[in-house]
């Protein structure tokens, strides 16, 4: 199992990024300190930034709001939700309706507004 996961999502360019340590070398406080150049963020009044650090895990979530859209996301430790933002990313989902949760422990699929949760989810007996 991944110990980090990094959402990039790119319009065509690959992103060429340096300087990452190893998983077992970033721990929390490093994760919490560190702010590489490509985390920065253009104009701080356009971006939301929301981020947890859980010493305890350990674990460290940072998620980037324009608007009522995710922009981008990193997680380090607990990724276990990585895949639903990075859904989020892509569709480009107003999360206005569930900010609140994104990086709580009850964040989840029944989270999302119900029109995208069919979208993700299907299958012969399954409502979501």
């Amino acid at each position: 199992m991944a110990a980090a996961v990094e959402i990039k999502i790119g319009q065509g360019a690959k992103p060429g990024i340096g300087g990452h340590l190893l998983g077992e070398k970033v721990d929390a406080a490093i994760s919490a300190t560190r702010h590489p150049s490509w985390l920065a963020v253009p104009d701080e009044e356009e971006y939301e930034i929301l981020s947890a650090l859980d010493e305890g895990a350990p674990s460290y979530k940072k998620i980037v709001l324009k608007g009522d859209r995710i922009v981008g996301a990193i997680f380090i430790g607990q990724i276990d939700r990585a895949g639903i933002i990075t859904g989020l990313i892509k569709e480009r989902i107003s999360v206005s309706s569930f900010k609140e949760l994104l990086l709580t422990e009850d964040f989840g699929l029944l989270s999302l507004p119900a029109e995208y949760r069919k979208h993700v989810v299907s299958g012969l007996g399954i409502e979501v």
